[in-house]
């Protein structure tokens, strides 16, 4: 497994912003990953603090967790602005917000090549875009509802849908972001589009390779086993967290979907 390090800084922060910022977020990425290794670092030597700065060491696996893991910080911190430099020195983003946070995928996610692999890098017309999600909860005040949410998912499809930035094909992308679905409907609606388009994409001669899953908004957990549920704000009472839907069922979905290409 090829490991690559990072160092990460924060920008336009103080002395003290930058030292809080940095045992929070080496503490999210620790527990987004336990294969990740983050250190703090100090830009002086002889200073008290524990430093301003952080170490990432990351492996492939990893990878997916972390960026989503900075993506989440950076979304409950909207003045924090991050850079991230590779241990050569070498600048992989500068200046990401909460609200650039979807570039990190594409940017990161390409420093990890396994050894002896060559992986091609994604590209507009292999790769599909599931957006799921919710900004309000009419039927489970537990859950705050926030316009935040509505904002990120514009953000994101802006992010992939322009042509400078990534430029995915509109028909690549399945919006189901405050949808009124229930879990079944979202799953027939995610399997006939892995099945339609991934059709489509082999015929025109670019077969399907990566596909991104996102989701915004709120989960969390029910049962005696405490299943992990996305809170998608389906129609019906709230009884329908008995039945959650599931990342274990997306990723049978999208195994599927993955035979289907080949």
């Amino acid at each position: 497994m090829d490991e690559q390090t990072y160092v990460i800084t924060f920008d336009d922060a103080s002395a003290a912003e930058a030292n809080r910022y940095a045992g929070e977020l080496r503490q999210a990425l620790l527990d987004a990953s336990p294969e990740v290794v983050v250190h703090r670092q100090r830009d002086d030597p002889g200073a008290q603090d524990f430093g301003a700065k952080l170490l990432l060491l990351l492996g492939t696996p990893a990878a997916g967790a972390i960026v989503k893991a900075i993506g989440d910080w950076l979304a409950l911190r909207h003045r924090a602005s991050l850079t991230i430099k590779r241990a050569d020195g070498e600048i992989v983003v500068r200046n990401i917000t909460s609200a650039r946070a979807a570039e990190l995928a594409p940017l990161l996610l390409n420093q990890q090549e396994p050894s002896g692999m060559k992986v091609p890098a994604p590209s507009p017309e292999t790769t599909l875009l599931i957006l799921l999600g919710a900004s309000a909860w009419p039927l489970s005040p537990e859950f705050q509802s926030s316009q935040a949410f509505a904002n990120a998912a514009r953000r994101v499809k802006a992010y992939f849908l322009n042509p400078r930035p990534f430029g995915l094909p509109a028909e690549n992308l399945l919006d189901l972001f405050d949808t009124d679905d229930s879990p079944d409907e979202l799953d027939m609606a995610i399997g006939q589009f892995l099945e339609q388009r991934l059709a489509a994409m082999r015929a025109a001669g670019n077969a399907g390779r990566d596909l991104l899953l996102y989701f915004i908004g709120h989960g969390g957990f029910v049962g005696h086993d405490s299943d992990f549920y996305l809170a998608l704000a389906p129609r019906g009472p709230p009884h329908r967290f008995r039945n959650p839907s599931r990342p274990d069922r997306f990723g049978t979905l999208t195994k599927q979907g993955k035979r289907q290409s080949c």
